[in-house]
């Protein structure tokens, strides 16, 4: 997926919850397009209960600098869809520990 095909795509990976009304707003698609700003994932860590589920991803971005991808998914129409994301930049790399509850995650 990428800003030239996100508002066709975005469907497929992600639930209504996350969608926009309008992908004209360039910063909603950047949104969308979080993947990108991480170029090495280091570890992950992943929970799933019942239609729910979620997963920490550590890693680095271009200039080696630390951040974590928190996504929690639900399962709708026999897919596995993003239903929340929280991006979190680190001042330095922490081990991931087990996930005990997906709400742990995410802030507020």
């Amino acid at each position: 997926m990428n800003s030239e095909n996100v508002e066709q795509l975005a469907p497929v990976y992600f639930s209504s919850n996350l969608l926009p009304q309008s992908f004209s707003d360039t910063s909603v698609t950047q949104q969308l397009l979080f993947k990108n700003m991480m170029a090495k994932p280091l570890q992950h860590q992943e929970l799933i209960t019942g239609n729910s589920g979620c997963v920490a991803v550590v890693g680095q971005d271009n200039e080696q600098q630390p951040l974590q991808f928190n996504l929690a998914y639900r399962a709708e129409n026999d897919s596995w869809l993003i239903d929340q994301v929280h991006v979190v930049f680190l001042e330095q790399f922490t081990e991931l520990k087990p996930i005990t509850n997906c709400a742990e995650l995410f802030p507020g």
